[in-house]
């Protein structure tokens, strides 16, 4: 994951924040009957980060899922900036990895997100939490086939995301596609989120291999006003920052250097 982009990355890119979601790592593992897992919430939670760390501006690196958290990000900076409020943190730059930014363009494979959200899919992550085996059948196709992941770095993976039983994250967190396609569909379309964003770098990157969200970059090669954004498609699979972890360095480097 990222820990490994990060031993990558100039010490001079600094300082560097990495937002830990609840129901992952160190952090509190409420009940999804207690407790709701939303996109909502998470950007809640970097807000809520930013205000106690005194965070001014930003270059934000995204992967995954988290490109929505971004999305409605943008939003709220932009109706605090249409309703005369001010901006206690200001986006400059973005970097989003492998996420979806329309609704219409995820195709995640039925046996992976959509069915995290069963009953089935959350009798998974109860096994994947108990069994080294159980865990690597979920999580190796996030990995291209031509990438030889070790034994080591599959032990490490384990251990970051059943960290105190972590691994009901994986369900308790998979409706975030539902919730782009249902709820959010325009508020989360990221032609619309980059509106109000003046004088920022844009660059999205994708993977060759990616089984999850293989259709965004070509959308947002058609959709996006080209000379704003910045396109790169890389080698590997989804887990680029496991596959590609010294080229999202570089990337993210060259991203804050712009500052």
């Amino acid at each position: 994951g990222w820990s490994k982009v990060d031993r990558l990355i100039k010490d001079e890119t600094s300082p560097r924040l990495y937002v830990e979601y609840v129901g992952q790592g160190d952090s509190d593992k409420p009940d999804k009957s207690q407790y709701h897992y939303s996109t909502m919430e998470r950007a809640d939670l970097v807000e809520a980060q930013w205000a106690h760390h005194g965070v001014k501006n930003t270059v934000i690196a995204t992967f995954d899922y988290s490109s929505l958290v971004l999305l409605e990000l943008l939003q709220r900076q932009h109706e605090r900036k249409q309703q005369g409020k001010p901006v206690t943190t200001k986006i400059e730059h973005l970097l989003l990895i492998n996420g979806g930014y329309f609704s219409d363009g995820h195709s995640h494979p039925i046996l992976t997100t959509p069915l995290l959200q069963t009953w089935m899919g959350r009798m998974g992550c109860w096994m994947a939490q108990r069994s080294h085996f159980a865990f690597n059948m979920m999580i190796k196709p996030l990995f291209s086939s031509e990438y030889d992941v070790s034994a080591k770095e599959l032990d490490e993976v384990y251990e970051a995301i059943t960290r105190r039983n972590g691994a009901m994250f994986m369900s308790n967190a998979a409706g975030f596609v539902r919730e782009h396609k249902e709820l959010h569909e325009s508020r989360w379309d990221l032609k619309n989120a980059l509106v109000g964003l003046k004088n920022a770098s844009v660059k999205l990157v994708g993977s060759e291999k990616d089984a999850f969200e293989p259709k965004q970059l070509a959308l947002a090669k058609e959709r996006l006003d080209q000379s704003k954004i910045e396109t790169e498609l890389i080698p590997g699979g989804h887990m680029a920052t496991s596959e590609q972890a010294h080229v999202l360095a570089k990337f993210v480097d060259d991203m804050v250097a712009k500052k």
